[in-house]
């Protein structure tokens, strides 16, 4: 039997389906046992029968025997007439339907898409059973009992809904709870039961309905069976055979789980089996069926499946019941495969382009393990599977004619797909309904690299494409190609009128998305490639040559047509950079070897990526990229995370190339990128190399990576650096830096180099990545010997660390050993604890012969004090013994006690701190001159308000440090009043950022875990409404006018023309109005998505710990050192308070 093309399977299908139409017409009887059998009381409709013609045609077509490619054509022609004639029905005049029941406007309306499923529908249930029950299980064929009406009897409506295809890739639990009320309290348990019915009567396997046990029924229900409890259970019953005495016999008790309370009903599949055994049982002459059990089921066992709820295995069902513990598999199958061999090709034709296998198994399994692992499913494998590329005559262009050879590509692989809870529809060996394999086939001068499969279903369409990776030598020119092959895509017209009537079938050549050209030719070496995504609207190109070993031009660029909300637009990102050999001289031995730039538009700049980017070396590949062609399966992924798609974002930067020595000894790659319109923010990055004494025999090898971002919208300053790829001699070299300092509204500082104590996390606003200690791998395998050490100062704190590792393995034996210490400083007094461990451990395998460890906290300097634990262990026997030692002299090296009020008038009095401001819900619409004001004086806006603000130290809270010293004059600060002359005039309080340290006794867990900046009272403010003027004051209003009769009126720019409101919006952005205070607020409203809520600064109060009430006291929320100074006071005036009250975050006492 010859292999077919798909598309001509298909049709002679299709063909066969419309058969039945011509004998519906043969008499006037036959005619209207088949309109009732539609739902229509009719005698006669010569339209309908003057359809037979077509349908004649089609027959006689398909009963010369196997359609072959050479009336596909034909076939496709008649079946879109008879389509097309049938929907032409509604469109016939009124007088061609008298001899009705009803009217003919109904009649015109309902009967051409009917007609067309009813056909279709009987086809399927009749003709291809297996497949017709299949697609009544998900929906795809529904059966609808239709009632009689005053105008038609009562029939059976056939219906197919092709949408539901799609959605069951996409959506299949909706799809579920659609159909069967899946996911629901009232799921529809007999339609379940009649559906699977169906499927196995078509598959011949023997199934009845019976009642379960009351013990299994109570065990997989959760709860006790009474007699209400329906336990009814459908039993498939896919062996039952008996050998004398001997009883074999295997299948699934499926059993649909009631509702529990709130636990939602779900389903039990309870696989049983008498024996142990493994067997393939022929079904035809293309089935047979593959039974596989490892596990002796004789109290049976089941997987328990339920909305929302992870799948539980329950064994021993008849017995006391265990779940978990076990490990088993229990798998069911069935397999397909053509008699001698023979290929089932699924897409393509036998002489072309195809995707063809030689057998077919499915399976469903479920699974658990000892690690507690659990999952139900199927899985569909595909032996044989074979791809084949090769363009039919004439659809291939003269640079494909010379790359394939002439039989085509020919790449067999094994390919499998299924189901799981856990992991939903997927590709064995991937994630989801795309796969990439592996191949590397080389074929004379052609090597194949990959092999993709995609399934892509979205809107009512289903693509299936399957493309390969090729790489080919044409002489000097190398080609790489990707994603070329085969693309079949099916479709569903609402009219109806596909090629293959309701399903349109489209069979191409799938062109590649990627080409890519190297060349080798002497005086000019390199390479370049274009890229397309169709799908995603994506460009992408790059270049890259050397010319005579001297100038290397590179070139790299994305367009992008879709944002990434789908919506149509344009992105551009464009990298270009030259590099020369030898470079420009620039003096003292430094020289300049490349230059280049940078654009973005609507593109902003990922600064987590990019930070990522300076550990992992992606930056390294980023500026000056080399080998593009090569590496473009790395670099464009990085490109596009690192400078994503952002609508009305845009960046532009300069890159630079710079050396010094001969040979090199020191190269900076560097560039500086300015991001605009919101957040505006500058980024400075590079790679910093140095090698002695050359490239060749580097003793020092050392590569610092690093980022320096400065964002003025936020308010912002980060810098990150990374050592990487770096040595010293043989020993590797490695370690992070991070600088953070933030002025906007979370104010914070800090500073590391190797990362941080273990007890303090950095605070999230200040986006710190997990760093590397600074760390010296002297031997990195057997021996290892690495030391590693940190150092960081932030707004409470300093912190130094480091740590020694030892490992040497000889044989089973083993010695590992660590000696470290993480130090916290203070300065007033001068004082240090450091956490100190040390240990050694002789091992054989996984088990310690002999161990000593050490672990104490030493604080000092005078009086030192040593507080810890020592362990000795031989074998099973531990000896721990515990210490505090205390020696030397006591002598606290304290700062004397300064007077603070002077200070604080000082900076209240400051003129810098009497500042005038706008109200938040106020603007300027116009530019005012500059005014200096006189010493002692301040300019007011008319509508503005005065604060008198100062972030020396925080007011209305107690405070009992100033920076390193004792406060000699002051415990607490506020300002009662403000007075104007003899008026006292209304404020209100101000707040700004001051280190919780820096006015208060810390212990060093509190430094680590406080924030790094808190808001406290700062001053006062006076708004608009409570100053009054008594006079005004005339002023000259001083402008000067110039006036030119003799400048020429410049002549319109050639490219200038009138441009469209989204221009002009887009060029008003950078103008005066666009940047006005006015217009930023404006944006900022209109970016708020409805509903967004906006956060305030986190208030506490004090509680009542008995009754978990707010204590109903003066004060009632503010900052925790606010709450905790007014704790202080009540404590201070009733002692019996302390214990029962304490402070508390203000949320956790607030009712809705």
């Amino acid at each position: 039997m010859p292999d077919r093309d798909t598309l001509a399977i298909i049709a002679e299908q299709f063909g066969h389906a419309f058969a039945p139409l011509s004998e519906a017409v043969e008499t006037p009887e036959d005619l209207q046992s088949f309109m009732k059998e539609l739902g229509w009381d009719v005698t006669n409709i010569p339209l309908v029968s003057a359809l037979t013609t077509i349908v004649n045609q089609i027959i006689a077509i398909v009963e010369t025997g196997e359609v072959d490619m050479a009336k596909v054509v034909e076939l496709l022609e008649k079946i879109k007439s008879l389509i097309t004639e049938i929907n032409n029905l509604k469109n016939a005049a009124d007088s061609s339907f008298q001899m009705i029941l009803g009217t003919a406007t109904e009649l015109k309306n309902d009967l051409p898409a009917q007609l067309v499923q009813y056909l279709l529908v009987e086809y399927f249930m009749n003709n291809q059973p297996k497949v017709g029950s299949v697609l009544q299980l998900f929906g795809i064929i529904r059966l609808v009992e239709k009632e009689k009406t005053a105008s038609r009897p009562a029939y059976t409506r056939r219906e197919l809904h092709f949408e539901a295809i799609p959605q069951l890739f996409t959506d299949p639990l909706k799809l579920l709870k659609d159909l069967y009320g899946w996911a629901t309290p009232t799921v529809n348990r007999e339609l379940i039961y009649e559906k699977l019915t169906d499927i196995f009567e078509a598959f011949d396997i023997k199934s009845t309905l019976q009642q379960i046990p009351e013990d299994v029924a109570t065990k997989v229900n959760g709860f006790p069976t009474t007699q209400t409890t329906d336990r009814r259970a459908l039993r498939m019953k896919i062996f039952d055979e008996k050998y004398g005495n001997l009883e074999l016999g295997a299948g699934v008790d499926i059993y649909i789980n009631p509702a529990n309370g709130g636990t939602l009903p779900g389903l039990s599949l309870m696989p049983y089996a008498k024996q142990k055994f493994e067997t393939d049982i022929p079904l035809n002459e293309d089935f047979s069926l593959k039974i596989e059990t490892a596990l002796n089921m004789e109290h049976g066992v089941a997987v328990i499946l339920r909305p929302a709820e992870m799948p539980v295995l329950m064994s021993d069902l008849a017995g006391a019941g265990s779940i978990g513990g076990i490990e088993a598999k229990v798998a069911l199958g069935l397999k397909y495969a053509k008699p001698e061999g023979a290929k089932t090709i699924v897409i393509g034709a036998p002489d072309a382009s195809r995707y063809e296998f030689e057998s077919a198994a499915i399976a469903i399994a479920a699974k658990l393990n000892r690690t507690g692992s659990k999952d139900v499913g199927f899985e569909f494998d595909l032996k044989g599977s074979k791809i084949v590329i090769k363009p039919a005559p004439g659809e291939s262009d003269g640079f494909l004619a010379k790359l394939l050879p002439p039989e085509g590509i020919i790449m067999a692989f094994e390919l499998g797909f299924g189901f799981s809870i856990e992991s939903g529809f997927y590709f064995k060996g991937s994630s989801g309904l795309e796969i990439t394999l592996p191949a590397h086939l080389q074929l004379g001068p052609i090597e194949i690299n990959n092999t993709t499969l995609g399934i892509h279903p979205a809107d009512n369409i289903i693509p299936i494409a399957i493309s390969v990776g090729v790489k080919a030598a044409l002489g000097p020119i190398v080609a790489t190609v990707d994603g070329i092959g085969i693309i079949a895509k099916f479709s569903f017209p609402p009219e109806r009128n596909g090629n293959l009537g309701p399903v349109n079938f489209e069979l191409a050549f799938k062109p590649p998305t990627m080409v890519g050209l190297s060349i080798d030719a002497g005086i000019v070496k390199g390479g370049g490639f274009l890229l397309f995504d169709q799908d995603k609207g994506e460009y992408a190109g790059g270049l890259e040559l050397m010319i005579q070993d001297t100038i290397q031009v590179a070139a790299i660029g994305i367009i992008n047509t879709k944002f990434p909300d789908g919506t149509k637009g344009f992105s551009m990102l464009i990298i270009l950079s030259v590099q020369f050999s030898p470079g420009i001289a620039l003096g003292m031995g430094f020289f300049l070897n490349g230059l280049g730039g940078m654009l973005g538009i609507n593109r902003t700049i990922n600064v987590e990526a990019l930070r990522e980017g300076v550990s992992n070396n992606a930056l390294d590949s980023i500026l000056f990229p080399e080998d593009i062609v090569a590496n473009i399966n790395t670099l464009l992924p990085q490109l596009r995370s690192i400078f994503p798609v952002k609508k009305d974002q845009f960046f532009i930067g300069l890159m630079a190339k710079i050396t010094w020595g001969v040979p090199t000894l020191v190269s900076v790659e560097f560039g500086i990128a300015m991001e605009f319109t919101n957040p505006v923010r500058l980024a400075i990055m590079g790679v910093l190399k140095v090698v002695l004494p050359t490239e060749e025999a580097a003793i020092l090898k050392l590569q610092v990576n690093f980022l320096g971002i400065i964002d003025f919208t936020n308010g912002y300053l980060s810098f990150d650096a990374s050592i990487v790829n770096s040595r010293i001699l043989t020993f590797t070299l490695e370690g992070d830096m991070a600088l953070r300092l933030n002025w906007g509204k979370n104010k914070g500082f800090l500073l590391s180099v190797g990362g941080f104590h273990p007890a303090f996390t950095p605070p999230a606003e200040l986006n710190v990545p997990k760093m590397k200690r600074l760390s010296l791998t002297i031997f990195s395998d057997n021996p290892l010997l690495r030391i590693s050490t940190y150092f960081a100062v932030t707004s409470n704190s300093v912190q130094f660390g480091a740590k020694l590792e030892l490992k040497f393995e000889a044989g089973p034996f083993s010695i590992e050993g660590h000696l470290g210490f993480d130090v916290l400083f203070q300065f007033s007094p001068f004082k240090f604890i450091a956490s100190i461990y040390a240990g050694i451990a002789v091992k054989c395998g996984g088990s310690t012969l002999f161990s000593i460890d050490l672990e104490f906290n030493l604080s000092g300097p005078t009086p030192w004090n040593a507080n810890g634990t020592a362990s000795f262990s031989i074998l099973f026997i531990t000896i721990k013994v515990r210490f505090n030692v205390t020696w030397g002299e006591e002598q606290n090296v304290i700062e004397p006690p300064i007077p603070v009020i002077p200070k604080l008038l000082e900076a209240l009095n400051a003129s810098t701190n009497w500042t005038a401001e706008i109200p938040s819900n106020k603007f300027n619409l116009v530019s005012l001159k500059d005014l200096v004001p006189a010493a002692g004086e301040v300019i007011l806006q008319s509508f503005g308000a005065l604060k008198i603000s100062q972030t020396i130290l925080p007011l209305n809270i107690d405070v009992n440090r100033f920076g390193n010293h004792q406060s000699i004059d002051l415990k607490l600060a506020r300002i009662t009043k403000l007075t104007v002359g003899s008026q006292v005039i209304p404020t209100a309080e101000v707040r700004d950022s001051f280190a919780p340290s820096a006015y208060k006794t810390m212990k060093d867990d509190e430094k680590l875990a406080a924030p790094s900046y808190t808001k406290e009272v700062s001053g006062v403010t006076i708004s608009d409404n409570t100053l009054r003027c008594t006079y005004g004051l005339n002023r000259t209003l001083a402008y000067d006018c110039t006036v030119s009769d003799f400048d020429p009126f410049p002549a319109p720019l050639l490219l200038f023309r009138p441009f469209g409101l989204k221009l002009f919006r887009a060029f008003v952005k950078g103008g005066d109005i666009g940047r006005s205070a006015l217009s930023i607020k404006s944006r900022e409203n209109a970016f708020r998505k409805e509903g967004a809520v906006l956060m305030d600064e986190e208030s506490y109060t004090i509680m009542n710990n008995g009754s978990l009430t707010a204590h109903g006291g003066t004060f009632r929320k503010g900052s925790k050192a606010e709450a905790e100074a007014a704790l202080n006071e009540i404590i201070r005036t009733n002692p019996k308070l302390k214990k029962k009250l304490s402070v508390t975050p203000s949320y956790q006492l607030e009712t809705a």
